[in-house]
């Protein structure tokens, strides 16, 4: 037989069985309120004895009391209907046993024990639970519990947000990060909802696949609290604009200071998006997409703007939210590397420290200037001790043998102790949220900044206040974003404060800072510029010496 047959037969079979079973609990339905109509007029001639006709309730029961005679009391009236209240609740109560044991039954059959999307932990008459799992946030475990009525009343169900182990951890252990319980809250209100649709017939299914659905559909659904944290920062900066552009203002003309430095190196000091301050720019919510999981934000600082738009992975937050530029009006190499400093923020939330790269830092010949010997520490301290002073060759020397084997052992004791203290960080490491500390990042550490921020070394602005105005800025005012720290300066600026002593050793200039000075476009090597420096005071004096001489 054809297998789209065979389905199409399986399922009108299911249909007629659950035409049947609505059909059994609307008879018992009828049933039950003939009974009760019944009870109340025999309620009401309690204490009379006549011999008037049964009630019609008892007489279309069947005649429980029939044994009696047609004059008896009240009370055994009132016996008649408990007798004909009993054999429908019976009935009612076999019809709802045999219902739950098919569907649980097919529960079983349908669910697997492991399974990707759906996995069965326990199916009995009284409850099912089943885990439903789209990544390892986005995972629920649904309860559904079988009550008096069923299937004409529906199932009473909870949902439960569930914490599966970070990558790499123990199976044992189970992460801090889980979905929102106001997010749980409106599923489960949701799925009540779905199951009322579905009274009369088989509920459990339904529900466990309309909620899988839900969530694999929904790449948005481990963002929820950040993507509320926008919203309210959105609304925010709607209702008084003119307070958000002022606070942030505020807040851009300072974080070229050593705050940002201290959010820039720890970057857990923004992954908790408890509130919108700190953004350092106003802030609109253009797009929210949940199946293709985007989230298109608009950052404002005076004339400037960026379009941001930030594309959530199915595996977030185990995978770092992705920044692509819609559109700005900020200069393009400036936005570059404020994108490169936000990527690695994001990374540092999302992924464990890198394993740390291996360096020989003593090798054999150390301390003779030979440097004939092998290429490895370990040779060194292992070579014969039949070297002798004068030996010639640049062969090494007892003195300096024992000096490479020291440094070595004490290199491969710092790199054991920088290894051991990375895997531990690696173990203890659960990735973090990245979309809000991102987005934060980016408008802080790069609208804000570029638009509302000073010069450290001139204490002018950092970009002109008209965009229009940009091509017109001379070479030597251009900004230049350092590496290490991620603070702006013009460029003759920070050339000017690395030219003169003392050439950069105390790091950036920026109150509370102190990174190393690093740009691909500067000379930072502290002996060259000492060196250039030299050479311009000799020069100044030669001028000095031949001028006093001239009488000049």
């Amino acid at each position: 037989m054809d297998t789209k047959a065979v389905t199409r037969a399986a399922k009108h079979q299911e249909d007629v069985e659950a035409a049947q079973v609505r059909e059994r609990a609307r008879l018992a339905a009828l049933r039950l309120e003939q009974e009760a109509a019944a009870a109340a007029a025999g309620g009401s001639g309690t204490g009379t004895t006549t011999t008037t006709a049964p009630a019609p309730g008892a007489a279309a029961a069947g005649g429980a009391g029939g044994g009696s005679s047609s004059s008896s009391s009240g009370g055994g009236g009132g016996g008649g209907g408990a007798g004909a209240s009993g054999v429908p609740e019976l009935e009612r109560d076999e019809l709802g046993a045999h219902f739950i044991a098919a569907e649980v039954a097919e529960v079983r059959a349908k669910l697997p024990r492991e399974g990707q999307r759906e996995r069965l932990r326990s199916a009995t008459p009284d409850s099912v639970q089943v885990v439903i799992s789209a990544s390892r946030v986005r995972c629920v475990l649904l309860k559904a519990f079988f009550p008096a009525g069923y299937p004409a009343t529906p199932l009473a169900l909870e949902l439960e947000a569930l914490a599966a182990p970070p990558p790499g951890s123990s199976s044992g252990s189970s992460g801090s990060v889980r979905l929102s319980p106001v997010l749980v809250a409106k599923l489960q209100a949701a799925l009540e909802a779905e199951a009322r649709k579905h009274a009369g017939g088989r509920q459990v299914l339904h529900a466990v696949h309309w909620l899988s659905d839900c969530l694999h559909a929904n790449r948005l659904a481990a963002a929820y609290d950040e993507i509320q944290v926008l919203r309210s920062a959105a609304a925010a900066a709607a209702a008084d604009p003119a307070a958000s552009t002022s606070s942030s203002t505020t807040g851009s003309n300072s974080s070229n200071s050593s705050s940002t430095t201290s959010s820039s190196n720890n970057s857990n000091s923004s992954s908790s998006p408890s509130s919108a301050s700190g953004l350092g720019c106003s802030l609109e919510l253009k797009a929210v997409k949940e199946k293709s999981g985007v989230v298109e934000v608009v950052l404002r600082a005076g004339a400037y703007f960026l379009d941001l738009r930030c594309v959530l992975p199915e595996a977030y937050p185990d995978a770092g939210v992705e920044l692509h530029t819609a559109a700005t009006n900020l200069p393009a190499d400036l936005l570059t590397s404020s994108l490169a400093g936000a990527a690695d923020l994001v990374r540092r939330l999302a992924e464990p420290p890198p394993a740390l790269v291996r360096v020989e830092v003593a090798r054999a010949g150390a301390g003779t200037g030979g440097g004939s010997g092998s290429s490895s520490a370990a040779s060194s301290a292992s070579a014969t001790p039949q070297r002798r002073r004068g030996g010639g060759g640049g062969q090494q020397t007892l003195h300096s043998e024992a000096k490479a084997a020291a440094l070595a052992a004490a290199a491969q004791e710092g790199a054991a102790a920088r290894e051991a203290a990375r895997a531990a960080a690696a173990a203890a490491h659960e990735p973090r949220p990245s979309l809000w500390p991102a987005v934060c990042y980016m408008g802080s550490r790069c609208v804000g900044l570029l638009c509302e921020g000073r010069c450290v070394a001139c204490g002018k602005w950092l970009l002109p206040r008209d965009p229009a105005q940009l091509e017109q800025v001379p070479a030597g005012m251009r900004l230049l974003r350092l590496v290490t720290c991620g603070h702006f300066f013009h460029h003759k600026c920070i050339e000017g404060l690395l030219a003169e002593p003392p050439f950069g050793r105390d790091g950036c200039p920026v109150s509370g800072c102190g990174e190393r000075i690093s740009h691909h476009r500067l000379v930072t090597e502290p002996q060259v510029l000492e060196a250039r420096w030299a050479g311009r005071q000799a020069r100044r004096r030669e001028i000095e010496d031949a001028a006093s001489i001239l009488g000049l």
